[in-house]
């Protein structure tokens, strides 16, 4: 586990921490990996249970404390495609390899 980076400098009231005001939307300032640090102290394991019908994911978070509530959460659908590149995408792409690297063209292939 990576080492925890204290919160620091942050002031606040009673009902204000690292984490935000009562609407436990993280505070701007609190970096992301002081927030990863406390996910690793208090949640000890995320157990996934897939089903096909309905199409979802049931999450069962393990904290330290010893509560185990389940999170049942939707999954995208499936997208069913030929699997075969078209050829104006196949010639996009030979003519753009001759003046980019793979980022480039990337970024252009997900433009369209």
């Amino acid at each position: 586990m990576g080492s925890c980076i204290p919160l620091g400098g942050h002031q606040g009231s009673d009902k204000e921490n690292g984490f935000g005001q009562c609407d436990r939307r993280a505070h701007p300032a609190t970096p992301v990996e002081f927030k990863k640090c406390v996910l690793r102290t208090v949640l000890r394991e995320i157990v996934i249970d897939t089903t096909e019908e309905p199409s979802r994911n049931e999450l069962r978070l393990q904290w330290q404390g010893g509560v185990h509530p389940t999170l049942n959460v939707r999954r995208n659908p499936r997208r069913r495609h030929s699997g075969a590149t078209c050829a104006d995408a196949l010639e996009l792409i030979r003519e753009l390899s001759k003046v980019c690297d793979d980022r480039a063209i990337a970024a252009v292939l997900n433009q369209r």
